[in-house]
């Protein structure tokens, strides 16, 4: 093996000057990725509380019908919060049926897009008080559909 050659393999490897380009180019990568990482954040987010809005209704109709209990869902705009209430044994008035659940869960960012509070009441056979529960971010709504059978759906759009 020439001196030449064995020269070359101690020294292969990044000189200072490759590792800064390679560092920059991975900057400017992330610069330009960063803001629709954000947006895609923001709109999974809304997505996520509008599922788990949309669960908790419709596993909120099931308890009622198999229980032959009724229930109500209040939706507080005031702190963003909804909770599962419960009718006691007396029919006299309602229980905590679950914890208070709160959008501040899935991001600061989304808040409920009524003014003051929704009930939704659950009777035992199913029916369901109709309504639209919406929930914002910056960009887009969620309006969760509720219609009298239980059924619900949600649509987004745009701001």
């Amino acid at each position: 093996m020439s001196h030449k050659h064995s020269s070359r393999l101690l020294h292969n490897g990044f000189t200072l000057v490759e590792l800064i380009i390679v560092i920059a180019l991975l900057g400017i990568a992330l610069a330009i990725a960063a803001p629709s990482f954000g947006n895609y954040l923001e709109r999974h987010n809304l997505r996520a509380a509008a599922r788990a809005i949309s669960s908790d209704i419709f596993l909120t109709r099931a308890r009622a019908v198999s229980e032959n209990k009724q229930y109500r869902m209040t939706f507080d705009q005031a702190d963003n919060s909804y909770c599962v209430l419960k009718r006691n044994e007396d029919d006299t008035a309602w229980d905590p049926a679950g914890p208070k659940r709160s959008l501040y869960a899935f991001s600061s960012g989304l808040y409920f897009n009524f003014e003051d509070k929704i009930n939704i009441n659950f009777q035992t056979r199913g029916t369901v008080t109709a309504r639209t529960i919406s929930i914002r971010n910056k960009d887009r709504q969620a309006d969760i559909v509720i219609n009298f059978t239980g059924r619900n759906y949600v649509a987004f759009t745009p701001k």
